[in-house]
């Protein structure tokens, strides 16, 4: 492995310093703590590995399929549906890593005042032509976050906190960025050995799944609630949602036979990606007061 970092000493999310080897391939190697269950990588790749693979156009391009947008945007928008009532309606969102822009056209659209920030500067470059009514800002997340404390009802985590090194620090300042009482959702991918085996055996080209040198940790109930809990947030729901929910795929994008198509239905319908591993944790949270 390509990796220049050391191992890392303690766990990102509780600081335990005793962890079981969970998987290693060519190109990444996954620990699990012994406390908390969060699995991470160790060693960490290196700050500027991961640079060159968001900048690449190679990456970009493989995130995002253009036939996916129109239902990414109405599941956000269901999304913010859900989450208003919270909020006390539409009011001032940041999206930290904001892809294609779908999070904050359906934010727009409701009547958000509607924030970003992106680590790849040509990804702003995007945004500002398709959501040009967007606040948009470049720079490393936390470190160069430009906006100011307490300025936000709603931040947006959309499959980002698995990214950092950190994920405390990056928890700990969308903390600070939220009014009192503000809310965080928090989406992160869920990932097994389980999962994997079975994907790669039953499914082939279209379910073959692997580890990500850019997902830096997996989190689980657990993991997640201790992290929430950590810096400051009450969590108010933490669940499983894949596919099987609504708007989470679209068919003919993503996957090539009509036997792979049935058996994502399968699984969905049966809610199979939890005992599996799979699917994607939510996380909703409100910001507690230091007492």
């Amino acid at each position: 492995m390509n990796h220049a970092s050391p191992p890392v000493s303690v766990c990102p999310v509780c600081r335990c310093d005793r962890a079981t080897q969970y998987h290693q391939d060519s190109r990444v190697r996954l620990v699990r703590c012994a406390s908390c269950g969060l699995k991470y990588q160790s060693p960490m790749p290196t700050l500027e590995a991961l640079s060159a693979l968001y900048a690449s156009q190679e990456y970009y391009d493989g995130q995002y399929f253009p036939a996916q947008f129109a239902e990414r945007k109405a599941m956000f928008a269901h999304r913010l549906a859900a989450l208003e009532p919270l909020t006390g309606g539409p009011g001032r969102v940041l999206e930290v890593g904001c892809g294609r822009g779908q999070f904050l056209e359906a934010a727009l659209e409701r009547g958000w005042s509607a924030c970003g920030q992106e680590f790849a500067e040509q990804t702003v470059e995007v945004l500002k032509g398709t959501v040009p009514a967007a606040e948009l800002a470049y720079g490393v997340f936390p470190e160069e976050c430009p906006f100011p404390d307490a300025s936000f009802d709603l931040v947006h985590l959309n499959h980002v906190l698995e990214h950092f090194f950190e994920p405390m620090e990056a928890l700990s300042r969308v903390w600070g960025l939220l009014k009192p009482g503000g809310v965080l959702y928090c989406e992160v991918p869920r990932q097994s050995n389980l999962q994997n085996t079975l994907s790669n055996l039953l499914g082939r080209k279209d379910f073959a799944v692997h580890y990500m040198l850019e997902h830096l940790c997996y989190f689980e109930a657990k993991s997640m609630t201790r992290a929430l809990e950590g810096s400051g947030f009450a969590p108010l729901s933490i669940r499983i949602e894949g596919m099987g929910d609504p708007h989470r795929f679209v068919r003919g994008v993503h996957y090539t036979s009509p036997w792979t198509h049935l058996m994502a239905l399968v699984v969905g319908g049966l809610k199979l990606q939890g005992p599996l591993g799979g699917g994607n944790l939510v996380a909703v949270a409100r910001k507690k007061e230091p007492r």
